[in-house]
């Protein structure tokens, strides 16, 4: 945005870093970060070697890419296609002004908890077989939208991880759905 280039307005709300979208290929919308990706350069933990690596060398998926299996790749620089005519400012307020309509923004989350499975989404089955609200501890579901679960004061990571495990178990349980987390957690 500040370099008046288009393509990345999709990410506009998204928590998270640039290295880390490239990590979980981000994406909103209908778009993915990988789109607009030409090279990922690296950093090798374990040699101390760096390398350049090329779009289809990431191995991207959905909210996926190589990085999240092989986390000695310290990425380092990115580049990136976009678009020349500009960014887009109404583009990106019509994103904003929807997470405000759709996302708990005014209290602590880490965005959405699942990946939406093939051909359903993941909102909608938590919705319908746990539903919005179902806490432990002091996290929960959000009341807004059923992918993203709340701090409501005092949660703690365990508190989060009994809850992404119960709620997988009761979609399981009614669905025979295995929801895959989205987010990544770094012990």
């Amino acid at each position: 945005a500040q370099k008046d280039r288009g393509g990345l307005e999709f990410l506009t709300g998204i928590p998270g870093t640039v290295g880390g979208a490239v990590v979980s290929n981000a994406g909103a919308h209908g778009d993915e970060i990988q789109r607009y990706i030409t090279y990922v350069d690296v950093l090798d933990s374990i040699n101390g070697t760096s390398k350049r690596l090329s779009q289809s060398d990431c191995g991207f998926a959905y909210r996926h890419s190589i990085f999240r299996d092989c986390q000695t790749l310290i990425i380092t620089r990115i580049g990136l296609d976009l678009d020349q005519q500009g960014f887009d400012q109404a583009k990106k307020q019509q994103i904003l002004d929807w997470r405000k309509n759709n996302q708990p923004l005014s209290q602590p989350n880490a965005g959405s908890i699942f990946k939406n499975p093939p051909g359903d989404n993941a909102g909608r089955l938590i919705e319908e077989f746990v539903g919005k609200g179902f806490q432990v501890g002091q996290a929960a579901v959000s009341l807004i939208h059923a992918n993203i679960f709340v701090n409501l004061g005092g949660a703690t990571a365990a508190d989060f991880q009994k809850l992404i495990a119960q709620v997988k178990k009761m979609v399981y349980d009614k669905s025979q759905i295995q929801l895959e987390e989205e987010i990544v957690q770094i012990c």
